[in-house]
């Protein structure tokens, strides 16, 4: 008899085992299967706040130019001590900001965030991971009017093909070029092996490196002087 209901325990425990396993392996099964999806949700996610990161971004540009006679941002200004355009465009955006080479205390967080691309925060330099576009305008304060004429203050209002002019986008490198950088070698193409990119319009947009490359640094913008 206890010979008997031994073997019963034994067959149920065995059953049980088999079951266990079973129910493991679905789970695996199911986990592989769903775990990519998750995967591929999340980038999407992280590019699309990224993109909405640049329109915030743009609407700061037109605000400022709106109040500049439709001047852009400089990348960087000798007639105010150096100032680069995240300064510019964070203030615009909210007058309590502040950024030189570091967030001042009264920058609002929302703000902060509008400089910094999540996926990209292993190329966070001084709170900001994005690149602007020099043609803009760049003046080095130890030189005053730019050596190269290009670099001359732009206006929004002839720029050409604003659609197609690029204003800023993922930045790569950790150096000060990294928020007023002009070569393509210093872009991070980190969405899905796209670049996301604000252009002169306020659009913002994905391009792939291959499509990014052959804008050509010089090409980023078309001006009527």
């Amino acid at each position: 008899m206890i010979g008997i209901r031994k073997k019963i325990i034994q067959n149920y425990l065995l059953f049980t085992l088999i079951e266990l396993l079973t129910i493991i392996a679905i789970i695996a099964m199911l986990a592989s299967m769903l775990f990519p999806s998750l995967r591929e949700a999340r980038n999407v996610a992280n590019s699309t706040n990224c993109k909405s990161n640049l329109k915030q971004l743009g609407l700061g540009i037109h605000l400022y130019a709106s109040d500049n006679s439709e001047t852009l941002p400089c990348a960087q200004s000798a007639s105010t001590g150096g100032r680069i355009w995240v300064s510019t465009v964070a203030e615009s955006i909210n007058n309590s900001s502040g950024w030189n080479f570091a967030w001042t205390q009264t920058t609002p967080v929302s703000v902060k965030k509008l400089f910094d691309c999540q996926i990209g925060n292993e190329q966070l330099c001084w709170g900001v991971n994005y690149n602007y576009n020099k043609w803009c305008g760049y003046y080095q304060s130890s030189w005053g009017y730019p050596v190269d004429p290009r670099f001359i203050l732009k206006k929004i209002n002839r720029v050409k093909n604003p659609s197609n002019a690029l204003l800023i986008g993922d930045g790569k490198s950790k150096t000060y070029s990294t928020v007023c950088g002009d070569f393509p070698v210093w872009f991070d193409v980190r969405h899905q092996n796209k670049i996301n990119i604000l252009w002169v319009d306020g659009h913002s947009s994905s391009l792939k490196q291959v499509e990014f490359e052959s804008l050509g640094a010089i090409e980023w913008m078309r001006y009527v002087p």
